[in-house]
C-alpha cells in the first residue's frame, strides 16, 4: 500500500453500513432461525402466506426475515413497490397508520396480497414515578403516572386543530420494562422517557409535530404548556403541582415562612403603649362591634356580604354593578335578557377594562394574583408572548417552547404509559407535552379484518405479551431467539473476508461475547473496531463496545465471595466509570456467565439470587450503582457453611 493511501477496511467503513450492506436478500442466507426459516418457507412454496408475528429482542433477524419473504413472494424488482414498512412508534397517531394502510392496500397491483410491515409497536413508555397532570383543565391536579385509574378519568390533552387546552379522558397502560434516557431543560426541569416516547415540536406552520427522544438533541426546542395549564414547583416542598403549593400542610408553611422576619409588614416596628392606644382608639369607633367583629361568633371570617343588613347588601350590589357593566343592578341584573345576559355582561366587562388606564389594570391584576393559587394573565392579551384567545378565524393558538440542555442514559425499568379516549397527547406536571398509546392495537386488529382480503399483516415486536389477543390469534407468531455463538462468528467472519479485514480468534470470540445473541450489534461492532484499519482483536472489541472482559465480571464476583469487598467494589467501579459500563448491562452479563465461572453449585445459586434481587430494584427505579454495591455487599458477608 503507497504512502498516504487508505486500507480497503477505512475506505470501505466509511461509504456503508454494514448492517444494511450485508442484510440477507432471502431466507436462505438468514443465520441461526433455520426452523423459522424452514416454517416461513412453507408458506411461500404453498402461496399461503398469513397474517404473521415476530417477537424477540433486538438483532436476531425480524425485520430481514420479512423483506426476504417479499422479495421472496414479488421477486427483486417489485418488491418495494409491494412492500410498505412503518414504524409504529414513529407515526402520527393510529389515523395516520390506518390512512397509509387503506391507501397502499387500495393502489392497483399485480398479485393477490401485498405486505404491510409494522415495527415497534410496544416501545413508548415513562417510568414509575413519573408524574402527569390529570382532572379538569379548569381544576389540574397531579399524580404519579402509576397512581392514574385503570379505568377513565379526567385528563387535560391538546386539540391539535387550535393548540388549546382541552378535557379528555384515560386510564393507565403497563408496558413491561424499558431503558429509559434523562431529559433535561436548559431551566432544569428533568423527565424521563424512552427512546422511542415522542415528544412534540412546532412545525413551521404553527403546528404540533411528534419527535422521538432519541431523534431530539441538545438545542431543540419542545412544545411547552406549563404556564397554560397552571402547574409549578410548590413554593415550600418544591413538588410538581397545579398552584402555589402542592398541600395545605405546604400552603399554611409557607405563608408562615413569607411572614418572617422581614417578611411581615410590621418587622422592625416598635410598639410603644401610645402606638397601641391610637389603634385601639381608630377601631373602636364601632365598626368591628357586635355582628360586624370578624370573629364575632367564633367565625374567623366572619359574616358573608349578602347576610348583612339590606343598606350594606345594597350598597355593595350597586357598586359591584357599577364596576362590571355601568348600569344599575336592575339593569344589570334583574331586568336581563337570559338569552343575552352572558353577552351583554362580556361586552360590558369588555368596556369596563378597556376604560382602565394602566396603573389601575396592573393594581387589579397584582391584586388577583394575590389572592389565587394559579396563574392570571393579563386578558387584554397585551402580555408578551401569550394570546388571550384562539385566532377569531380558527387559527391556531401559538405554543410556547422550552429548550433541551442534555440528553443521557438514565436506567432500565418498569414502564407505564396513559390510554387517552380521544387524542393522542397528554401532559407532564412539568408542563411538557408527550404521547400517549392510545388503544391502537384494537384499532389495528379492525385495520387488518378491513384489509384481509388483499393485505398480509406482519407484526414485529420485543414481547408478544403485550400484543393482544384478538390480534395475536389472527397471526402465526414466531419467537425469534436469540442467535447462536456459531451464528454470529460466522456472520462476522464472512464479512471481516468481503472487506478485506483481519479479524482474530479472539476478537470473533469477543464480538461474539458482546453481541450476547444480537447480530445487528456484532456487525456495527466489527465495523466500529474496523475504523483505523488495524487488526481487530479483543482489545480493539472491548473497548469500543464498553463491555467487560468475561474474566473481569469473574474476578470481580470471586473476590466478593472470598470477602474482599474493598476489591470487588473497585473492580465495580473500573467497570462503571473507566468502561462506560452502565449498571443494567453488568447486571445482564453477570446474568449469563453465572454458569460459566468456576463456581461451587451453591455459590452459583446465591449469585443468581443476588442478580435477580438488584435487577428487579433497578427496575422500580433504584440506584444502579448502589445496588450493584449492595451485591457485592451481600456475596461477601454470606455466612460461612
Amino acid at each position: 500500500m503507497s504512502e498516504g493511501e487508505e486500507s480497503p477496511a477505512a475506505t470501505a467503513t466509511g461509504r456503508e453500513i454494514w448492517i444494511e450492506k450485508y442484510r440477507p436478500q432471502s431466507l436462505a442466507e438468514i443465520h441461526g432461525q433455520e426452523a423459522i426459516v424452514e416454517r416461513l418457507r412453507t408458506y411461500i412454496e404453498q402461496d399461503d402466506v398469513p397474517h404473521l408475528l415476530f417477537s424477540g429482542q433486538a438483532g436476531v433477524g425480524k425485520t430481514t426475515a420479512a423483506t426476504a419473504i417479499a422479495r421472496q413472494v414479488y421477486g427483486e424488482d417489485n418488491w418495494r413497490g409491494n412492500f410498505l414498512e412503518l414504524n409504529a412508534s414513529d407515526q402520527r397517531g393510529i389515523d395516520v397508520v390506518r390512512d397509509r394502510i387503506k391507501g397502499f392496500a387500495r393502489s392497483s397491483f399485480g398479485g393477490d396480497f401485498r405486505i404491510v410491515f409494522l415495527d415497534e409497536a410496544d416501545s413508548l413508555c415513562v417510568p414509575p414515578g413519573t408524574e402527569v397532570i390529570t382532572g379538569y383543565p379548569s381544576k389540574p391536579e397531579v399524580k404519579p403516572i402509576e397512581e392514574v385509574s385503570v379505568d377513565d378519568e379526567p385528563i387535560p390533552s391538546v386539540d391539535f386543530e387550535t393548540n388549546e387546552i382541552q378535557s379528555d379522558e384515560g386510564h393507565l397502560v403497563e408496558s413491561g420494562v424499558a431503558d429509559f434516557f434523562e431529559m433535561e431543560l436548559d431551566d432544569g426541569r428533568t423527565m424521563l422517557a424512552s427512546p422511542t416516547h415522542p415528544f412534540f415540536v412546532v412545525g413551521d406552520d404553527g403546528r404540533l409535530v411528534e419527535k422521538e427522544l432519541r431523534e431530539l438533541s441538545p438545542g431543540d426546542e419542545i412544545a411547552d404548556f406549563r404556564d397554560e395549564i397552571g402547574v409549578s414547583r410548590c413554593e415550600t416542598c418544591d413538588d410538581w403541582t397545579a398552584g402555589r403549593f402542592c398541600s395545605l400542610e405546604c400552603k399554611n408553611e409557607g405563608h408562615s415562612r413569607k411572614m418572617r422576619g422581614e417578611g411581615n409588614p410590621i418587622h422592625g416596628v416598635e410598639w410603644s403603649d401610645e402606638r397601641r392606644e391610637t389603634i385601639v382608639d381608630a377601631l373602636s369607633d364601632g365598626r368591628f362591634a357586635g355582628e360586624n367583629d370578624p370573629n364575632c361568633g367564633g367565625d374567623l371570617h366572619g359574616t358573608h356580604v349578602m347576610e348583612m343588613d339590606e343598606g350594606t347588601v345594597e350598597r355593595f350590589r350597586e357598586t359591584i354593578s357599577e364596576m362590571r357593566s355601568g348600569t344599575s343592578w336592575e339593569e344589570w341584573v334583574v331586568d336581563a335578557d337570559p338569552d343575552e345576559g352572558n353577552a351583554d355582561i362580556g361586552t360590558a366587562t369588555a368596556e369596563w377594562w378597556e376604560n382602565l388606564d394602566d396603573d389601575e389594570r396592573e393594581a387589579l391584576i397584582e391584586k388577583s394574583v394575590e389572592n389565587c393559587d394559579y396563574p392570571v394573565r393579563d386578558i387584554s392579551g397585551d402580555e408578551d408572548g401569550f394570546e388571550a384567545a384562539a385566532l377569531a378565524d380558527g387559527g391556531l393558538r401559538s405554543v410556547r417552547t422550552a429548550e433541551i440542555g442534555r440528553i443521557d442514559y438514565s436506567h432500565r425499568g418498569k414502564a407505564y404509559n396513559l390510554s387517552m379516549a380521544g387524542t393522542s397527547n397528554f401532559m407532564l406536571a412539568t408542563g411538557i407535552l408527550t404521547h400517549n398509546t392510545d388503544d391502537a392495537q384494537a384499532a389495528l386488529r379492525r385495520t387488518m379484518e378491513q384489509f384481509s382480503d388483499n393485505t398480509r399483516f406482519i407484526l414485529s415486536c420485543n414481547y408478544s405479551s403485550k400484543i393482544i389477543d384478538p390480534i395475536q390469534s389472527r397471526c402465526a407468531v414466531f419467537r425469534f431467539s436469540p442467535l447462536s455463538d456459531e451464528a454470529v462468528a460466522s456472520q462476522t467472519r464472512e464479512i471481516a473476508a468481503a472487506e478485506g479485514i483481519e479479524v482474530t480468534e479472539a476478537g470473533v470470540d469477543a464480538l461474539v461475547y458482546a453481541a450476547d445473541g444480537d447480530m445487528r450489534r456484532a456487525i456495527n461492532s466489527l465495523q466500529a473496531a474496523a475504523t483505523t484499519g488495524d487488526v481487530v482483536d479483543e482489545a480493539a472489541v472491548y473497548a469500543i463496545t464498553a463491555t467487560a472482559r468475561p474474566e473481569e465480571i469473574e474476578s470481580m464476583v470471586t473476590d466478593a465471595l472470598s470477602g474482599d469487598f474493598t476489591k470487588a467494589r473497585a473492580t465495580l467501579d473500573t467497570l462503571l466509570t473507566d468502561t462506560g459500563m452502565a449498571g443494567g448491562d453488568v447486571i445482564d452479563q453477570l446474568h449469563r456467565s453465572v454458569w460459566e465461572f468456576d463456581l461451587h453449585e451453591r455459590e452459583a445459586v446465591r449469585l443468581m439470587e443476588r442478580v435477580g434481587e438488584a435487577d428487579y430494584r433497578i427496575a422500580e427505579g433504584a440506584n444502579e450503582q448502589v445496588q450493584l454495591e449492595a451485591l457485592l455487599a451481600a456475596l461477601a458477608l454470606r455466612d460461612e457453611e
